[in-house]
């Protein structure tokens, strides 16, 4: 059978407690054969027994005590409750009965509580994905600039070839600036395969910004003069490609 019973404590003034369970019976008490005769009780009857005696002692507990949220508390509960129960019975009907899978729904200040603290979360949760989308634009941004900077110093660096007065420090400090900017943008272009490797439904059709700047640098690097590149430039050509493979 099952009972339902809701505590309401008198020693606070507090929201009542409703407790739910199953129980078993295990079969007469041994000396109490005329009494179940007597009585012969439906399982209803036995329900509303244990309610009675559940509501007249635990109306005597504080709402703190009554609200078990662990299992150590709950076990010690449902034997306490499986004691006064079964000695009532026995008393009113000669069975011997056994109560299992006592439980509890929460109540309303709870329920108010956790509605709270999810709405916290939310709020939370909101305001980091809005602080990652900031970061995420001024990133972009910075690659877009960046981008920007490589075309201009590519066009700088052919301008100066042509120019038979060049200085070679000049040349060399374009150079440097250039490998710098195409190192960058690896970097970018793998913390971007990093990302969709863990966001596998992120779409890979359009290429962010990380990814143009990092083509950019594959596909134009050296070939306005393969003889000044270095072999950085080759290995972030080779690496990006074996990506694409």
């Amino acid at each position: 059978g099952v009972f339902e019973v809701e505590i309401a404590s008198i020693a606070d003034i507090e929201e009542a407690v409703t407790y739910k369970g199953d129980f078993q019976i295990e079969g007469v008490e041994a000396n109490s054969w005329y009494t179940f005769q007597a009585r012969k009780p439906e399982m209803s009857d036995i329900s509303q027994s244990i309610t009675r005696r559940l509501n007249a002692v635990l109306s005597t507990f504080t709402k703190e005590d009554l609200q078990f949220t662990d299992i150590e508390y709950l076990s010690f509960l449902e034997k306490k409750i499986n004691k006064l129960a079964s000695k009532y019975v026995i008393e009113q009907f000669g069975l011997e009965i056994r109560i299992t899978n006592l439980s509890r729904p929460r109540t309303q200040q709870e329920k108010l509580l956790a509605e709270e603290i999810s709405q916290q979360r939310a709020t939370k949760k909101i305001a980091r994905e809005k602080r990652l989308a900031i970061q995420q634009q001024m990133a972009e941004e910075t690659d877009k600039s960046k981008l920007e900077e490589l075309k201009q110093l590519r066009e700088e660096r052919l301008n100066m070839l042509k120019d038979l007065d060049v200085e070679e420090d000049d040349l060399k400090k374009v150079n440097k600036r250039i490998k710098a900017l195409e190192k960058e943008a690896l970097t970018s272009s793998l913390e971007d395969d990093a990302e969709n490797i863990l966001k596998p439904h992120k779409s890979r059709k359009a290429l962010s910004l990380r990814h143009q700047f990092a083509e950019s640098a594959k596909l134009e690097g050296g070939k306005d003069n393969p003889l000044l590149d270095s072999a950085s430039d080759t290995d972030i050509s080779k690496t990006e490609e074996d990506d694409i493979e």
